[in-house]
């Protein structure tokens, strides 16, 4: 992964392998490197998590699967990184290669908030599919969501080539994704009134600093203090997840799991209708939302479940 013109000086190359591996995981388990590639005219951060190397053979590299994990928005993000993380320590366990990534203009990826896009999210979901398979090897990938995560793997799964899908409380309906931040910015906004720029949003740049001072444009839309263009948020009211899925199924069939992580013991209908326009199957899975809380949930439920569908769908 080559570091970035604009990314921090001090950024490791998840391509120096070995090189930044850390923690207990280092020593006994999955090597665990960070870094930026290269996505659209940009760069975006990944958290590469892979099996501890067990032979050097093309023939061995090539039969290893790779995943590529997105997260969710805003504080959505915040509340999901540590199950994200351990999602990608147990697929690399499981001897798969799993890579964690933040899109362009949010976490730890160079670039603005108001530059996020759906095209970009598309763009970088794939560009970290081949990624994945330059860095390890990889002769198969999955690509594995979270909430608009899972939404923009829908989408990425046809140009990336992905071999297997696993959405996890996918967006399916866009306009109602809006409208849940629309009500949840006019409570905390209830919440802080008299608060200082409650009703504007500070541009925030990649590392969560404020941008130049009167850079944020009239039409940003205040998501948890993430400030989003209009265009984009128009671009998610219009997203229809179910056209996505319907086209996806018909050019790049792929293996695909729908979950649903709650206190519901079946499926939602709109997750159901998404898995049958996948020709996928959906499961519930009783737990907390672990994207949710602000105190640590842990996901083991879910975490079991991706690892046990992508084991049995790309096997090593």
């Amino acid at each position: 992964m080559p570091e970035p013109r604009d990314g921090p000086d001090d950024a490791p190359s998840a391509r120096q392998a070995g090189a930044q591996a850390s923690g207990p995981a280092a020593a006994s388990g999955p090597v665990e490197e960070s870094g930026y590639f290269a996505s659209g005219e940009g760069h975006a951060y990944a958290f590469l998590c892979r099996p501890a190397r067990t032979g050097t053979s093309a023939t061995s590299a090539g039969r290893q699967a790779g995943v590529v994990v997105l997260g969710p928005l805003a504080e959505e993000k915040k509340s999901s990184l540590r199950a994200l993380v351990e999602i990608c320590r147990a697929l690399a366990s499981a001897g798969m290669a799993a890579m964690r990534i933040d899109f362009r203009g949010t976490g730890d990826s160079p670039g603005c908030s108001e530059d996020v896009s759906l095209k970009s999210a598309v763009e970088d979901a794939v560009a970290a599919g081949r990624e994945i398979k330059d860095a390890c090897g990889c002769a198969r990938v999955a690509l594995v969501g979270l909430r608009f995560g899972a939404a923009a793997a829908v989408l990425a799964a046809g140009p990336a080539g992905a071999d297997a899908l696993v959405l996890v409380e996918p967006v399916v309906s866009g306009d109602a994704y809006v409208r849940e931040m629309e009500r949840q910015r006019s409570i905390r906004r209830m919440m802080t009134a008299g608060a200082v720029s409650a009703e504007k949003p500070a541009r925030r740049d990649a590392a969560g600093g404020d941008a130049a001072e009167g850079a944020t444009p009239a039409d940003a839309f205040d998501l948890d203090g993430l400030a989003l263009s209009g265009a984009f948020v128009e671009s998610l009211r219009a997203m229809d997840l179910l056209a996505g899925a319907r086209e996806l199924r018909a050019n790049n069939p792929a293996p695909a799991l729908v979950l649903q992580v709650g206190a519901r013991g079946a499926p939602r209908g709109e997750l159901a209708a998404l898995a049958r326009e996948l020709g996928a199957r959906a499961e519930a899975i009783v737990a907390e939302p672990f994207w949710l809380r602000t105190e640590y949930v842990d996901p083991a439920p879910a975490v079991a479940a991706v690892v046990e569908f992508l084991r049995r769908e790309l096997p090593g």
